[in-house]
């Protein structure tokens, strides 16, 4: 993929290894986000454009963190992992969307497990999309997340990461995950 307009092929280079670093993160973890789809509701299009849209737009503080989140003792106050999710956030969704979900002790211990459990990770994404859904009164329960609608379905992403910007970003890369994940 090139960029017209961008001067700078240095530039076009780094966006283009972004692009493909994000689309490969989607496409490793691409039965995992099918199997959370399947038993959250959740379209897994929705779920690997989240993980990409984080992916694509994390920095180089978040890279090295991830790698070993006691070594650069990264606070609790941050997002971590393909989803970029704060553990307040995800102790939040959790307890509206599964309260018997067993989640570590504390908040560093959670943020660890966002960071390095991937499975958890995107379990989490769609458990904060369903509490952003329910919040919204778009749902009243969990069980009903497959009759959102793709304007319903904006709404709780928007909420997921506090903006219309961000909405509209997640979905512009809608038909390129929907063919990813196919």
């Amino acid at each position: 993929m090139r960029f017209a307009g961008l001067t700078s092929p240095i530039v076009a280079g780094a966006i283009e290894n972004r692009i493909t670093s994000s689309s490969a993160k989607v496409s490793k973890h691409q039965d995992i986000i099918n199997d959370v789809s399947t038993r959250y509701k959740v379209p897994s299009e929705i779920i690997g454009a989240i993980i990409f849209k984080e992916q694509f737009t994390k920095s180089l503080p978040n890279t090295l963190a991830n790698i070993d989140t006691s070594f650069i003792r990264k606070d609790v106050n941050h997002s971590t992992g393909l989803g970029a999710i704060f553990p307040a956030t995800a102790r939040a969704a959790w307890a509206k969307v599964d309260s018997q979900k067993e989640l570590p002790k504390t908040d560093k211990e959670l943020q660890y497990k966002l960071t390095h459990d991937r499975q958890f990770n995107i379990e989490t994404i769609a458990a904060v999309l369903l509490y952003e859904a329910r919040n919204e009164g778009l749902i009243s329960d969990v069980s009903e997340a497959s009759n959102l609608t793709t304007e319903q379905w904006w709404e709780a992403i928007a909420k997921y990461n506090g903006s219309d910007e961000y909405a509209r970003k997640v979905y512009e890369y809608l038909p390129y995950i929907t063919e990813l994940l196919d």
